[in-house]
């Protein structure tokens, strides 16, 4: 087990390796309590800085994925596609709202629409809806238009009832990225399809 650890996850095999050398220092219960504190704070560490990609489309396909891993996505030129991969609360807010603003300014002067896929933010507190009010205020400053997709059940509960939903404003929300992108496109004026090379980058 120790093995495959390394080979797979080098953080999970440290935290296996103090608490196996702790157990046997220092008795079991500290071992055990050891172990319990690791895995505390490794699971506070990962969900403070998560993983965030931006996502092109599949070209011939409706699927979305990180440009990073499918390097022949295509990609709007002045709409960007982000992912948040984790729950939005009090330990990663500020991460959220400063990667958003790092995104902008590498993409800038051209972007006019983010489009945040929710689809993985499966829980969100109040320090997070006061990231997604920041995050919105800052872009609508901007002049930047800002639509949700893929919000689950319980985010968007949580939403309703703090105003964020009507915030953000309901017809700003959908259910797939595709929907969302064609909204980017009716309002900008082009043909739901249209992916000219005038509105396309590839990144190649």
């Amino acid at each position: 087990e120790a093995v495959k650890l390394w080979k797979t996850h080098k953080g999970d095999f440290l935290m296996m390796l103090v608490t196996f050398i702790t157990t046997l220092l220092l008795g079991i219960e500290i071992g055990v309590l050891t172990g319990v504190v690791l895995s505390v704070f490794m699971i506070m560490y990962r969900n403070a800085k998560p993983h965030i990609a931006i996502l092109g489309r599949i070209p011939d396909t409706d699927f979305y994925r990180d440009i990073t891993r499918f390097p022949d996505t295509i990609q709007l030129t002045d709409c960007i596609i982000i992912r948040f991969d984790s729950q939005l609360f009090f330990a990663n807010s500020e991460y959220f709202e400063e990667a958003i603003e790092n995104i902008i300014s590498e993409h800038q002067p051209v972007v006019k629409t983010i489009i945040l896929d929710a689809a993985s933010i499966h829980d969100i507190d109040s320090s997070g809806l006061h990231a997604l009010e920041s995050v919105h205020q800052s872009l609508q400053d901007r002049q930047i238009q800002f639509y949700m997709a893929g919000i689950i059940g319980p985010v968007r509960d949580r939403l309703h009832m703090s105003g964020v939903m009507d915030l953000i404003g309901k017809e700003n929300q959908f259910m797939y990225i595709t929907d969302a992108v064609d909204s980017y496109a009716k309002r900008k004026g082009d043909e739901q399809d249209d992916w000219s090379d005038r509105a396309v980058q590839t990144n190649r």
